[in-house]
């Protein structure tokens, strides 16, 4: 599905503008959530937020996706708590957001 029919059903769930516009940009912000992810993708969510998206403070909650140790397979699932960025008038930024 493209940008805009993701859009589409956005809407017709009844999610405001703003919001569909924050979803869809794929930056990273409070409350996003990634699951099944490996320990690589942790160090591509902190090179975006601080390379390119200009954070100066992220807070990851990280757990494993299995209770038992002995099931676990490698997985982690990432929640980011909190994103501080320096400059909220620079484009992609704003100041500090919490989950």
């Amino acid at each position: 599905m493209d940008r805009e029919g993701l859009a589409g059903q956005l809407r017709e769930l009844g999610l405001p503008e703003d919001q569909i516009e924050e979803l869809l940009s794929g930056r990273i912000t409070a409350g996003r959530t990634f699951g099944h992810a490996h320990t690589v993708d942790a160090h591509s969510i902190v090179d975006q937020a601080f390379m390119h998206e200009g954070a100066t403070k992220l807070l990851l909650e990280i757990t494993r996706d299995a209770a038992d140790p002995l099931e676990w397979d490698g997985h982690l699932n990432m929640e980011v708590k909190e994103v501080e960025r320096e400059d909220p008038h620079r484009k992609g930024t704003e100041g500090t957001e919490n989950g």
